[in-house]
């Protein structure tokens, strides 16, 4: 006898579960999955480590920018006050000296009056400058951005005005005949430096084209630089900006948790419903499990999707409400895994020797079924999780966004939809869109599925002569 033979002799035996892993290694495209799923999981649920910015931080007037690209780190609007941290990013406390160079659209304000009635009725009456009350004769508009002050969201085109001619269609609304407009003139800027000196992650003093003041609100498209101790802060985004300027990487990440979480918790509410559904209809037997397997086949019958959908636009789009249905809708499959299982191993030897020594219904299910049947249990609920992905996912397509307190959620499925909408198929404009949250999603899905596979093969007590 050899050495070698001897000592594979004196080796312990393996256990179920290593000889399980020892098998699940030698799968490498089980081993690929199972690296693909445990790094989204690492990236998104510990996504702070791998992101500073925000996903849900709106910040329209960068726009959509290509991977790769940069944009000056700074809110929306930005109020610099002494006494004050810093608000443009977690670098900026730590700051000794802030510079901003600004340019903004110069703004003048006009009201303009239509007559109210006689045969000059809805025309110009009088043109007046807000600013010095100046009465105009004529006013031309026909380039830059006019915003009604009463009303900004009304849209109100380029135009020319003029004493006693007819005022152009929509300018008054709703029967008024006073409307008072402001006016961006792209030609006319103003610019400006703002400095300010901090200590200990506070504004000592601020001033504005070498003017010291107290307080000054800055909003982020009219900022050309912004320096911290000379050094230029930017956000660098490695697969690019949505069209209201959120960081792509930031929101896969962010919306992989929700993704993530919906397949994990419905796949458990699942798991809990159906193995104790199963093990109890297949231990009882007889009248008991021919009724309640009879139930899973009507249910089997009704379209669940359609459930779900129901539930959710009775119930509301909250996450809970999510869990609860798809959960309540996988759970029939776990049930006839569990019940075949328990119907194999009621009838061993271990099972009766319970019953002879007085276990319970409940012991002998818990104790002993149960944890022999993890194999199917698990292998089962690891093809789970991709499903009721896909399901959200589908949901999402069909504008049943989830929620959490009436805000809405990003998952992978509704990032897919939202740029598959901003997409230009013809130009491939705005790509990055559609093709990195798709991707994140499909090796995901692909590592679930093969893990899921692998484990199968892995946990199959038939396949023990091989090792």
């Amino acid at each position: 006898m050899s050495n070698s033979d001897t000592n594979q002799e004196l080796l312990p035996p393996l256990s179920p579960g290593q000889l399980a892993w020892k098998r699940l290694k030698r799968n490498k495209l089980a081993m690929a999955g199972l690296f693909l799923v445990v790094l989204a999981h690492i990236l998104c649920f510990l996504a702070p480590l791998f992101t500073s910015q925000s996903p849900s931080r709106l910040r329209p007037w960068v726009g959509s920018l290509a991977p790769g690209s940069e944009s000056i780190a700074c809110h929306e609007e930005n109020v610099l006050r002494v006494g004050d941290q810093p608000a443009f990013n977690e670098d900026a406390i730590y700051a000794e000296e802030i510079s901003i160079t600004c340019s903004e659209l110069v703004e003048t304000e006009y009201r303009i009056t239509a007559y109210r009635s006689g045969r000059r009725k809805g025309t110009i009456k009088q043109i007046q400058e807000k600013i010095g009350a100046n009465n105009l004769r004529e006013l031309n508009l026909e380039s830059g951005e006019i915003i009604d002050v009463d009303n900004p969201k009304r849209s109100i085109g380029p135009c020319s005005l003029k004493i006693k001619d007819a005022a152009p269609p929509g300018l008054f609304a709703d029967g008024n005949f006073v409307v008072q407009l402001k006016h961006r003139d792209p030609n006319k800027t103003k610019n400006y430096t703002v400095n300010a000196l901090l200590k200990n992650g506070q504004f000592t003093s601020i001033s504005k084209n070498d003017g010291s003041i107290d307080e000054i609100r800055i909003y982020g498209e009219h900022i050309d630089t912004l320096l911290f101790d000379g050094q230029t802060a930017m956000h660098y985004h490695l697969l690019g900006t949505d069209p209201e300027g959120r960081d792509l990487w930031s929101r896969i990440l962010y919306g992989g948790r929700i993704s993530l979480m919906v397949g994990i918790v419905a796949t458990i509410v699942s798991l809990i419903i159906g193995v104790f559904y199963g093990a109890i209809s297949g231990f009882q037997g007889g009248r008991t499990d021919r009724v309640m397997m009879s139930t899973v086949d009507v249910l089997y019958a009704i379209p669940f999707m359609f459930i779900v959908i129901l539930l959710l636009v009775a119930f509301g789009r909250n996450i809970i409400i999510l869990f609860m249905a798809l959960g309540a809708v996988q759970w029939l499959t776990t049930a006839r895994i569990v019940r075949g299982q328990v119907l194999t191993l009621k009838s061993r030897e271990f099972i009766e020797a319970a019953k002879v020594n007085g276990a319970s219904t409940w012991t002998i299910i818990t104790r002993h079924l149960l944890p022999n049947s993890l194999g199917p249990i698990i292998v089962y609920a690891t093809l789970t999780v991709p499903a009721v992905i896909l399901e959200e996912s589908f949901l999402a397509f069909l504008g049943l966004q989830v929620e959490w307190g009436s805000q809405p959620l990003d998952s992978w499925g509704y990032l897919v939809d939202a740029g598959r909408q901003a997409m230009d198929y013809q130009t491939w404009d705005q790509w990055w869109l559609l093709v990195w949250p798709a991707l994140a999603m499909i090796l995901t899905l692909f590592g679930l599925n093969t893990l899921g596979d692998g484990l199968r093969d892995a946990l199959d007590p038939q396949d023990h002569g091989h090792d």
